[in-house]
């Protein structure tokens, strides 16, 4: 009886890393956060890499252009999406993959001069095309950054 106690409670603890939840899928992007103005934290939009000359991201009715050539530093990062404690991770990485964020830093200098940042998370797929264009985009970089996923002027 304390095992089945043992592997019922094991289980309703994991269960919300089974859970379904809206990810980030095909080319959709979320803003997460910065200092870009008039975009709300977790606004879903898409990025627009036409332009040779700028980056945008359009969300809703609002609009971020950043120039390539303002862009004071570029890199990307991969999370967990669930932090779970050692003996749910276990058991979870038994039975699925966990589950990874793909979040892309951007800060650049907007048209007074001043430092802007953007965080935006994107899909698994799509990752890794945008950092492509983008890091090619970016006039001379100068140096990579310490962790070696991005570039920094």
């Amino acid at each position: 009886m304390k095992k089945l106690a043992a592997v019922l409670l094991m289980f309703a603890f994991t269960l919300p890393a089974f859970a379904s939840f809206d990810w980030i899928e095909g080319t959709d992007v979320r803003y997460v956060g910065g200092s870009a103005q008039g975009i709300p934290a977790d606004a879903i939009g898409k990025i627009d890499l036409t332009s040779a000359n700028d980056l945008v991201f359009a969300a809703s009715n609002t609009k971020v252009t950043i120039p390539y050539a303002s862009i004071t530093s570029f890199y990307y990062t991969e999370d967990v999406a669930h932090h779970l404690g050692f003996l749910a991770a276990t058991a979870v990485s038994l039975l699925k993959a966990r589950r990874q964020q793909h979040f892309l830093h951007i800060s650049y200098r907007d048209s007074n001069g001043a430092i802007q940042s953007v965080l935006l998370e994107v899909s698994k797929d799509a990752q890794s095309a945008l950092r492509t264009t983008i890091e090619a985009r970016i006039p001379k970089p100068t140096k990579r950054m310490p962790c070696g996923c991005g570039v920094e002027r």
